[in-house]
């Protein structure tokens, strides 16, 4: 399992700099305001 970790990180990275990625993660935080605003 722990070798499994890393390559999950390594693809948040991959798909955090993809632009498509963004535009998805900004619909999800408009949708889902009360989800986002738990960190507040």
């Amino acid at each position: 399992m722990d070798s499994i970790i890393p390559e999950i990180e390594g693809n948040m990275l991959k798909q955090s700099l993809s632009p498509r990625t963004i535009l998805q993660q900004t619909l999800r935080v408009l949708r889902t305001p009360q989800q986002t605003c738990k960190t507040c």
